[in-house]
């Protein structure tokens, strides 16, 4: 969201500690949801690098807690 960093980056750069216990509290307790992501893409006529419309799809696979999705 920041560029090449991301808040937690960010926070712990900075030394916010406050923001950072109550930031790594809110992402254990939440919810998680594993997806999984397809994307299809077709080449338009006889020319591979320009793409006509594609198709995809995604579907939650897994929704729990953070420890049980990193598994």
């Amino acid at each position: 969201m920041f560029g090449k960093f991301s808040l937690h980056d960010r926070l712990v750069e900075h030394h916010i500690d406050t923001v950072l216990a109550e930031f790594e509290h809110r992402l254990a307790s939440a919810q998680w949801t594993v997806y999984e992501v397809r994307c299809l893409f077709f080449p338009r006529g006889n020319d591979p690098a320009r793409k006509r419309p594609g198709w995809g799809s995604a579907r939650a696979r897994f929704t729990g807690s953070r420890a049980a999705a990193d598994r």
